[in-house]
């Protein structure tokens, strides 16, 4: 279990906007946030390491089986098996969606460049990663452009990124409405961070006209995917709020809840 080294709280959680350097001491590193402080830390991605681990096990035994079950050729009956090349070869790992498989570095701009959303997602996030190590405007720049693919090719996460970087004004001119509505489209495909944010800028109005209500249906839906902050805001909005307004937004929740679709693991 993750700890925050600050505080020692284990109520900590993934970061998805940065990328940790691979060490030989930590193969398998990742960015968390604690809840509680609110600070950033370096950890190991636990469920990474093991998905890595049975991968592993999975590709022993499978050598296994073809050592001691399959007779000699590779192929039962002793067929041969077939030569690199043939259309019955194992196709490259190059030729996977990036969502299967690690790419890194030229495997994943090629990725990208092959259109793979989450190929354009990993690859725009690296670059926002080196702006700010570096501070040069054109790595900003192709970075907001390869998270604007991935984003109108429906990937949740960068529909969220591209919001918040509306929101703030970094890389694009800062647009209120347009951060809302990439907000709205990262919500509504199943993100809960997404879900906080619209709620919050509906809460204050900003980007849209302020209306309490729509803010406790995106709170409630957010704090429902266990956004903790959003558990916080959906109260106070609450008791803002009539029996009669709540209850009219606790019927578009489960209207909405129907139709939003789990979000892929990470």
């Amino acid at each position: 279990m993750q700890k925050c080294p600050h505080c020692g709280s284990a109520n900590v959680r993934k970061s998805r906007r940065y990328k940790a350097e691979r060490t030989l001491l930590r193969p398998f590193p990742a960015w968390f946030r604690c809840r509680e402080c609110r600070k950033r830390f370096v950890g190991t991605d636990w469920p990474l390491a093991r998905r890595w681990a049975a991968g592993a096990a999975a590709v022993v035994g499978v050598m296994w089986l073809g050592a001691v079950v399959w007779p000699e050729g590779g192929q039962p009956g002793g067929q041969p098996t077939p030569a690199p090349g043939t259309t019955e070869s194992v196709p490259a790992a190059a030729h996977l969606p990036a969502l299967d498989v690690e790419l890194t570095g030229e495997a994943l701009r090629a990725a990208a460049e092959r259109g793979d959303p989450e190929a354009q997602h990993r690859l725009g996030l690296e670059l926002l990663q080196t702006f700010r190590e570096e501070g040069d405007p054109a790595v900003l720049a192709e970075a907001v452009h390869l998270l604007k693919e991935a984003a109108g090719r429906g990937n949740p996460r960068s529909q969220l990124v591209l919001g918040a970087l509306y929101e703030n004004g970094r890389g694009v001119i800062q647009d209120f409405r347009e951060a809302a509505g990439w907000y709205r489209r990262a919500a509504e495909n199943g993100e809960a961070d997404a879900m906080l944010r619209l709620g919050l800028m509906a809460e204050a109005g900003r980007g849209m006209d302020r209306d309490l209500v729509e803010a406790y249906v995106w709170l409630n839906l957010a704090a429902a995917r266990g956004a903790t902050e959003a558990e916080i805001r959906r109260e106070a909005v609450r008791r803002q709020l009539t029996l009669q307004q709540v209850a009219r937004g606790q019927d578009r929740c489960r209207a909405l809840d129907t139709r939003i679709p789990p979000l892929p693991p990470r």
